[in-house]
């Protein structure tokens, strides 16, 4: 996958994706990645309220490196990001991942099946001082305060990928 930002050639490769869930919120979380695209199919069984958190943590390895780095990290009330009338680079991701799923633009989060469908990487959505380097994400959906006995985790994932600049 390429694409041409600031007269540079963007290239990401996706390599594995890991997912856990808290099978009090989920019967079914599958996340894939063929062909450089990223499906997931989900049986959500409990409503996502007011106060379900997401935290985000994007990653680098340089590739003498063997360590992987915090680059970004961002934690939020999931609902109150998606009802925020400011736009951000985190609900900029999420509008775009609406374009290949049946994921929910509001709160709460509804009983029922939930699906993302080959979502590729809209290019135009990476920050331009992105290095290149082996990057990871680590998603993860929560109640409470991040990082307390308080936290209730829902669900948790992590993806690897590289991204070179040409």
């Amino acid at each position: 996958m390429a694409c041409f930002m600031y007269n540079q050639t963007i290239s990401v490769g996706l390599m594995q994706v890991k997912c856990e869930r808290n099978l009090k919120y989920f019967t079914t979380f599958n996340v894939t990645i063929a062909n450089n695209t990223i499906s997931a199919d989900m049986e959500l069984i409990e409503i996502l309220k007011n106060g379900f958190r997401a935290h985000l943590d994007i990653q680098l390895r340089l590739s003498n490196g063997n360590k992987f780095q915090s680059l970004l990290q961002n934690d939020a009330d999931f609902c109150q990001m998606l009802s925020a009338v400011k736009d951000s680079l985190f609900k900029r991701w999420y509008k775009s991942i609406l374009k290949n799923s049946n994921f929910m633009e509001n709160c709460p989060i509804p009983i029922g099946h939930y699906y993302l469908k080959a979502y590729h990487f809209d290019m135009s959505l990476i920050p331009s001082y992105l290095l290149n380097g082996d990057y990871r994400i680590h998603g993860l959906g929560y109640y409470g305060k991040y990082r307390t006995k308080r936290q209730i985790v829902i669900l948790e994932c992590v993806m690897d990928g590289t991204m070179k600049k040409n």
